[in-house]
């Protein structure tokens, strides 16, 4: 069976295209923000479901990111500047 017909690849590929979009929509909902302080991120984590957390999270391990937490860090500090 050819890699294209594979239904494994095929799923593992929607998940890897599912984890990029919802690094880019995590990353989106803290651009437009004029400022962002310690209050803002409690409360936009505090929005998310435990659902919504774990999903996040399962994300990261299936891409084997094991520095997402800092490089989210990262970013939130890029875009407080």
């Amino acid at each position: 069976m050819a890699l294209r017909q594979n239904p494994e690849i095929q799923i593992a590929n929607l998940d890897v295209a599912e984890s990029r979009e919802d690094h880019a929509v995590a990353r989106s909902a803290l651009l437009p923000q004029a400022s962002l302080g310690v209050e803002e991120v409690a409360v936009w984590l505090g929005s998310l479901t435990r659902p919504e957390l774990l999903h996040r999270a399962e994300n990261a391990r299936a891409l084997a990111k094991p520095a997402a937490a800092a490089n989210m860090a990262a970013i939130v500090k890029e875009v407080a500047k």
